[in-house]
This record gives C-alpha cells, sequence and structure tokens, in this order.
C-alpha cells in the first residue's frame, strides 16, 4: 500500500515550485509527499519549501506514491526511467520539455501517463501550463492532474500535438517577458531615470497590463486602443514597434522555440 499520494523523481526548481503550492494550498499535507534527487542540496531546498519527505533513491518513491512526477531533465528522462519499476497502476505525470507520451509508454511499465507543459511563474503562484493524457488515464486522474497545477495558476487541456506551441507559448515565455521588461527598463535609464526606478516601474507596468486582460477588462486590442490616443505618445511608440515588425520578431521567437521543442522530442 502506498504510503505517500505524490512523489517526485527529480526535486529540482519546478518540482520544489510544484510541491509548495500542494502544501500551501492544502491538495496534500507535506507527510503526503516525497522526493528523490541524486543531489542532497536540492532535496534539502525541496523539504525546506513544502516539509515533505525526500531520499536519493527512485525506487522509494515509485513503491510507496501512487501518482509519480517525473522531474528531469529530457537528457535524462530514458536513462532514469530505465531504472524504474513502475506499477501498472501508477500514473506518471511528465513534465520534460519536449519528451512525447509514446516514449514514456516504452519505457515505463504503466499506460496511464499525463504530460505538462509548466512554467516558472508556479514559483509564485502564479503559473500557466497545459497537459494532455494517454487514454489510460481516468477522468479522476486527470482531476488530480487540474488540481496539482490548478492551485498554483491555471492549466489547460490540450491535444499532445499542440503542446510544443504550448512550450513556445508559455513555457518559454517568461523569458520573453523578463527579456522585455529588462529592455524596458534600460530604455528609461537610457532616458534619464535611475535603473532600479526604471525597473519598478516597467515590472509594475507589465504585472498591471496583464491583471487587466486577466480581469477580462477587454481585449489586448481595445485595451491598447484605449490608452492610444490619436498622434499621442503611445501611438508615436507603437507605430516604431509596427515598422521595426515587433510582432514578427516575437512570432519568430516563439517559432524558433516550438521548433527546438519538437528538436527535443526526438532526440
Amino acid at each position: 500500500m502506498s504510503n505517500y499520494k505524490i512523489g517526485f523523481i527529480g526535486s529540482g526548481k519546478m518540482a520544489t515550485a510544484i510541491a509548495a503550492g500542494l502544501v500551501n494550498q492544502k491538495v496534500f499535507q507535506a507527510s503526503e509527499v516525497i522526493a528523490s534527487d541524486i543531489s542532497e542540496e536540492s532535496l534539502k531546498y525541496f523539504s525546506e519549501k513544502c516539509g515533505a519527505d525526500t531520499c536519493t533513491d527512485n525506487a522509494k518513491v515509485v513503491a510507496e506514491a501512487s501518482t509519480v512526477i517525473l522531474a528531469v531533465k529530457p537528457q535524462m528522462a530514458e536513462v532514469v526511467c530505465a531504472d524504474l519499476e513502475i506499477s501498472p497502476e501508477t500514473h506518471v505525470i511528465s513534465i520534460a520539455a519536449g519528451l512525447k507520451i509514446a516514449s514514456l509508454d516504452k519505457w515505463l511499465n504503466t499506460k496511464k501517463i499525463t504530460r505538462v507543459m509548466p512554467n516558472t511563474p508556479l514559483m509564485v503562484g502564479m503559473g500557466a501550463s497545459a497537459y494532455c493524457c494517454s487514454g489510460a488515464v481516468s477522468s479522476e486522474e486527470k482531476h488530480l492532474v487540474e488540481s496539482i497545477f490548478g492551485c498554483a495558476g491555471v492549466i489547460k487541456a490540450v491535444e499532445e500535438k499542440d503542446i510544443d506551441a504550448v512550450t513556445g507559448v508559455s513555457g518559454s515565455g517568461p523569458a520573453y517577458v523578463f527579456e522585455f521588461i529588462e529592455a524596458l527598463a534600460l530604455a528609461g535609464e537610457k532616458n534619464g531615470l535611475d535603473y532600479e526606478t526604471s525597473l519598478s516601474l516597467a515590472t509594475q507596468t507589465v504585472a498591471g497590463a496583464a491583471e487587466m486582460i486577466s480581469q477580462k477588462m477587454g481585449s489586448p486590442d481595445e485595451l491598447r486602443n484605449a490608452v492610444t490616443s490619436p498622434n499621442g505618445t503611445t501611438y508615436a511608440a507603437l507605430q516604431d514597434m509596427k515598422a521595426k515588425n515587433f510582432r514578427n520578431m516575437v512570432n519568430s521567437a516563439v517559432d524558433a522555440a516550438v521548433t527546438r521543442s519538437i528538436e527535443l522530442g526526438q532526440e
């Protein structure tokens, strides 16, 4: 009989964020969670953040947890899976980028496989995740996936063919936003602001604008038009963005991430 409701193979930052969200939102008690890793330092951080048990033995996790989250680098997944004696009744949730359900099905002894693409804002309870499942995953198990990732943000069900696009938009997306915020802050500094003031203003502007969309105060197009006066300052900035193909640049960046996600699934 399982001692733990959920176990993590890998206790890195994303696994820690998920576990902390589960415990903080009272989806599970800390005593119902366990993680394994080869890094003692990583395990210590995991335990400090959520109070759960840890070990260096993957076999203990798969033997005692009814649901297992595979939280290892995609390049390491096949080697790690080869050593796991997974029960056919165990539900495995993979958060490894690019790793297809078919590959996990080949490496593991269970048909109950879910693939999730989370992102780093899970660490602050603002994640954006998407998931797809094999046919053997039950409705109850799908609900569990939504509970696990929904407690620290939003979770959307998609077809597996769309996971690479999810990777390009929300999986890698936080880095695009960080790049934009830094560029905005540096532009403010160039125009006379001290950097910390500029960074604070830029960060809050992005957070506030995102919240307006989240609260359905209007579509991006409607909200953009509402703040843009004819021939005003915002209009001048947007015209410059248009002239320099800002949207094409974003589209190209997402395409590059999607392409790399596809490649990871083939390596």
